[in-house]
């Protein structure tokens, strides 16, 4: 079995070794970094080795899960193992609700449940209260909600009050705003602005309560305005990093809501439902592993999937003090790290230019050049060496090409 990371790199200096990190920052890198790849078709392999395969699937984010499902499906029939890799961990939530919702089993390597995320319990604390389903759970549970909801954002008390404030709101049953406000006309020492802050806090509360008849996407986008989550987050998060990430693992939930179209009740009863099949045991032939591009470095998997190949994820090009800085050529070299963990297939996910103001295609994924590898790939999968020759007489390429054109030339006792 011959890893992908041989094909990838075996243009470079005409032999079979890893190129050099100058080659690596290097924007035209990428032009060569699938020569021996037909995008979207059976690509040109060693002897003796089934044909590698490499796929740009560009797709709006709602769409970005399901194509990914199918996709793991196809290997899963294929008894092939897949690794999807991520550059940051909000990525995740909406494939793996879909797996979950497929009764297919997965192993996790990116810390936590998809429901352990701290803005994702968040929403479906909301959404149970919308619902009227909060009673449902036991106190401890409830109280874990309730701290979470008031915390979502800060309600504007020191810790130890919130503690008391959700510990009280646990052993109600409704009127949530009139205990909230009772209990804050009660404390010493509050300042008018925190005061108005709880009080307002209690209406939106109370607005909440009354959503059971609200699409849920309606009753978490309103909490987000009426709240102003997302300022609010931005203020009080330790870093940019942590910041992006709650606003995109809440964004994800959003996106995960609006396609299924769910009232509260509803969509309680479905997560609870995904929720207890996440407890489904995992053994050592579960072919399907989530993790991210720094753990996949020395590993290899048959098939690797990368999702959202956006502008804001490759390169992600942190910009705050308690975060370590990476540079674009880091990013570049992340990016290729993740490439090069396929045996058989890679499947990258992006985006059609000029579709969404949002997200944008990875420059990575222009700097891969796949319009030029494909017909080069094409030429050479089918043998037609005179064609390949003739349309390199008319068309200009570039020295990375050149230079994986002539390494083909070199016999197997040279590499």
């Amino acid at each position: 079995r011959v890893s992908l990371v041989k094909y990838l790199t075996f243009w470079n200096y005409q032999t079979c070794r890893p190129p050099q990190k100058a080659i690596l920052n290097d924007r035209s890198f990428w032009t060569g970094v699938l020569r021996t790849f037909y995008a979207g078709d059976d690509t040109v392999s060693a002897d003796g080795n089934e044909n590698s395969h490499i796929e740009l699937i560009r797709c709006m984010p709602a769409q970005e899960h399901q194509e990914a499902l199918k996709r793991i499906k196809y290997y899963i029939s294929k008894q092939q193992s897949v690794a999807v890799l991520f550059r940051r961990g909000s990525q995740s939530i909406n494939i793996e609700l879909e797996l979950l919702a497929q009764g297919m089993a997965y192993v996790s390597e990116l810390g936590s449940s998809v429901f352990d995320r701290r803005e994702v319990f968040s929403v479906i604390s909301l959404l149970r209260l919308a619902a009227g389903k909060l009673n449902d759970l036991a106190i401890p549970e409830r109280l874990k909600a309730w701290n979470a909801m008031l915390r979502f954002p800060n309600i504007g008390l020191k810790s130890f009050r919130v503690d008391e404030l959700a510990s009280l709101l646990s052993s109600k049953t409704s009127f949530y705003g009139d205990a909230i406000r009772e209990f804050v006309e009660e404390l010493p020492e509050i300042s008018d602005w925190q005061k108005k802050q709880v009080v307002k806090r209690s209406s939106v509360i109370e607005t909440i309560e009354a959503a059971e008849l609200n699409s849920s996407d309606y009753v978490i986008k309103n909490y987000i305005e009426l709240t102003d989550l997302y300022k609010k987050l931005e203020d009080l998060s330790l870093s940019k990093t942590n910041e992006e990430e709650s606003v995109a693992g809440i964004d994800s939930m959003i996106m995960f809501l609006e396609l299924k179209g769910f009232l509260p009740a509803d969509a309680v009863a479905y997560i609870d439902k995904l929720k207890n099949g996440s407890d489904k045991k995992i053994t050592s032939d579960t072919m399907v592993t989530l993790t991210t591009n720094h753990k996949s470095k020395g590993r290899e998997w048959p098939a690797v999937l990368i999702p959202g190949c956006t502008d804001n994820n490759y390169p992600y090009l942190r910009d705050d003090e308690l975060s370590v800085k990476s540079t674009i050529e880091e990013e570049r070299r992340l990016f290729y790290v993740a490439l090069t963990r396929a045996i058989n297939g890679v499947h990258i996910f992006s985006r059609t230019a000029g579709v969404s103001d949002e997200e944008k295609p990875s420059p990575f994924i222009d700097e891969m050049n796949f319009r030029e590898s494909g017909i080069i790939g094409g030429y050479l999968s089918e043998g037609k060496y005179i064609e390949l020759n003739a349309w390199l007489a008319k068309n200009k390429t570039s020295r990375p090409t050149r230079r994986y054109l002539e390494s083909l030339k070199v016999s197997k006792s040279e590499c």
